[in-house]
């Protein structure tokens, strides 16, 4: 089921474009619902009928949203040059390219690109002047966040919100075609004023969290013996029900150590150092480095005091906590992203830039990032269904890729832990921004390490799951999907040039196509991360540290941005948006990757479930309608890139 979308309260102290443009990217997405039959828009303003979603219909409705409290908005304001930017960002990102590696700084950026101050000021003036808040604007200018009552927004923009069930939650979004004072929006090239952003979620996963879909079946009677878990692959064993000709089965990981996960990803203790990692989540955890110098003290690692620093921690700014699941529902995912990176790079720096929310929260955070370029690399780990972006948000997406690329920063982003998407009673899609094509896509693997440290099982991350009952199974194996990594073909953009040849024809079917490399993800094979939960109680109070197993593309996305980071401070060169060179290398040197394939065999492993309170036998290697195939497929794209291997990335 996707997440409620609800307004919350807020704090009490919270160039040209036509509309023309907006239509046609309108019609591009599918999501153009234009004005009421015979309507016309003011001779004096500039309508935007592609804000208007095309799930928000009268059989949809659910009612006004909440008078009391605030929703949030934005609009987006064209690049005064967007063709020369994207062809910028293409030329630098391109091997075969006279420009390649010839990166911009974020203030030639800005100076050539940048909507001018002016335009900006007419815009937020009249916002201003409806009663909205200005929560954000990036240094950039290029989108501007504000908030207001659901009739302060109504009257601005000449609409009404209204309350849609959209895939079993509530998106506010309007009701009729918004619109601008014709000044203002004659500047604006596409406007949101629909929830639908804060459906974005993190991706983190451990097998002692179950997710909601799969914790609200109902559950087997406890198990009174629970398998144990190993701490390398094959350690230790358990008796199972005739399966797959065998009732023996190795138990799944406790969670891999820092020094394990180097053995993944080829790293070494002393890499990372002149580096710096970016990573965006929402909210923050106000335990994060003792959380983190605890888990690597126990493991006889280096902390990270001293390495870490964060930006945008203000919990006065926090918003939209019921609606993005909470900080409470956030912190697992940050205590993952800064361990793993912490582990596989121990040397690089990193630095946290903390959304005020789930949505445009997210969007500056990493604005904040490419701004001041404060890192070579963001790891992004969370993302929301295809179905709920509209032109706004994939103009902002555009915008950040575009300047990234430019910039030399590479942007890393899970595929998603959901498959294809149909397990949460959606129509195959994926999720965004790991669909823009100027973002690298994660997509994930599992992964088994024996004793000595060596790779010894590595296939496409996708489990599925029987719960073992006495002496039989239910259902039976390989039993119910639980989680995969995300993948498939977008419908909103074209395939990419560097795509063609790699991706198979029958697959793109001329669109983007994801994801585009992968790396550790499974839980059941995950990395131990530990922190000391916030207690759901609305204050920053935290219950005992505990550490478990974890895993999720949330994982790879940060595993593969420190390879990359380690890959940069070895050459001494930015690899920048890697995804062009990566393809290229797919298709000159494909055995420098590893190409994950399906086993020769079923694969699968004994747990304990929580959730289930039962023992489970987990078949790996069956994500959804997804296939592990040879060669490009949509679980792990070209497949791992080890770690040599991404030397040649730079060197193409």
């Amino acid at each position: 089921m996707a997440p409620s979308v609800l307004p919350t309260r807020l704090p009490s102290r919270r160039w040209a474009a036509r509309a023309a443009a907006a239509a046609a990217l309108a019609l591009a997405t599918g999501a153009l619902a234009g004005l009421p039959a015979g309507a016309a828009p003011a001779p004096d303003r500039t309508p935007f009928p592609a804000a208007r979603p095309s799930w928000a219909t009268p059989a949809a409705d659910a009612g006004a949203p909440p008078s009391t409290e605030t929703v949030e908005g934005y609009v987006a304001l064209p690049l005064r040059d967007p063709a020369g930017a994207k062809a910028l960002a293409t030329a630098v990102s391109t091997p075969t390219s006279g420009r390649y590696g010839q990166y911009v700084s974020a203030r030639q950026w800005i100076s050539t690109y940048a909507p001018t101050a002016k335009a900006l000021d007419v815009v937020t003036k009249t916002l201003r002047a409806g009663g909205l808040t200005i929560t954000g604007v990036p240094a950039s200018r290029t989108y501007v966040v504000f908030r207001g009552t659901p009739e302060q927004v109504g009257a601005v923009f000449a609409t009404s919100l209204r309350q849609y069930q959209v895939g079993g939650g509530t998106v506010t979004a309007p009701a009729t075609t918004p619109s601008l004072p014709a000044d203002a929006g004659a500047l604006v090239s596409a406007v949101s004023l629909s929830s639908g952003a804060l459906a974005a979620r993190p991706g983190a996963l451990a097998p002692g969290r179950e997710r909601p879909s799969v914790a609200a079946r109902t559950a087997a009677p406890p198990t009174a013996q629970r398998v144990p878990c190993s701490d390398s692959w094959g350690q230790r064993t358990s008796t199972t029900p005739p399966a797959y000709g065998r009732t023996s089965f190795p138990t799944n990981t406790c969670g891999y150590t820092a020094r394990q996960l180097r053995a993944v990803t080829g790293t070494a203790a002393g890499d990372g150092a002149g580096q710096t990692v970016a990573i965006v989540d929402a909210y923050a955890s106000p335990t994060i480095v003792a959380d983190s110098d605890r888990l690597s003290a126990a493991q006889g690692e280096p902390g990270v005091s001293g390495l870490y620093s964060q930006v945008g921690v203000d919990r006065k700014t926090f918003t939209d906590q019921e609606a993005c699941g909470g900080e409470e529902g956030w912190q697992g995912e940050q205590s993952l992203d800064v361990q793993a990176v912490h582990a596989v790079a121990p040397k690089a720096r990193i630095l946290y830039s903390a959304g005020s929310n789930c949505g445009a929260g997210l969007y500056l955070a990493v604005s904040r990032v490419l701004d001041t370029q404060a890192a070579s690399l963001v790891s992004n780990s969370w993302g929301v269904q295809e179905q709920y972006l509209l032109p706004a948000d994939l103009a902002i997406y555009d915008a950040l890729g575009w300047q990234a690329a430019a910039q030399g920063i590479g942007l890393y982003t899970s595929s998603g832990d959901d498959g294809d998407e149909t397990v949460n009673g959606l129509p195959k899609q994926v999720d965004f921004p790991s669909g823009n094509p100027f973002w690298t896509s994660v997509g994930g693997t599992s992964v088994g390490v024996d004793a000595s440290g060596r790779i010894v099982v590595e296939t496409g991350w996708g489990d599925a799951r029987s719960v073992i009952a006495g002496s039989t199974f239910t259902p039976a194996p390989p039993g119910d999907f639980y989680a995969g990594a995300g993948g498939g073909t977008g419908t909103i953009y074209p395939e990419p040039d560097w795509q063609r040849g790699v991706v198979p024809d029958a697959i793109a079917n001329g669109h983007r196509a994801v994801p585009d490399i992968a790396n550790i993800a499974d839980p059941y094979t995950g990395f131990l991360v530990g922190y000391s939960p916030i207690l759901a109680d609305g204050s920053t109070a935290t219950g005992a540290y505990e550490a478990d197993a974890t895993g999720g593309t949330s994982l790879a996305s940060p595993v593969v941005a420190a390879q990359v980071a380690v890959v940069q401070g070895r050459i001494g060169q930015r690899l920048g948006f890697a995804s062009p060179a990566l393809y290229l290398l797919a298709r000159i040197a494909p055995s420098a990757f590893r190409d994950v394939q399906a086993p020769a065999g079923t694969l699968a492993l004994a747990a304990y479930s929580p959730g289930r309170q039962a023992n489970v036998l987990v078949t790996l290697d069956r994500d959804s309608s997804l296939r592990t195939t040879r060669g490009w497929d949509a679980v792990t794209g070209v497949g791992v890139l080890p770690l040599d291997s991404w030397r040649r990335v730079a060197q193409r």
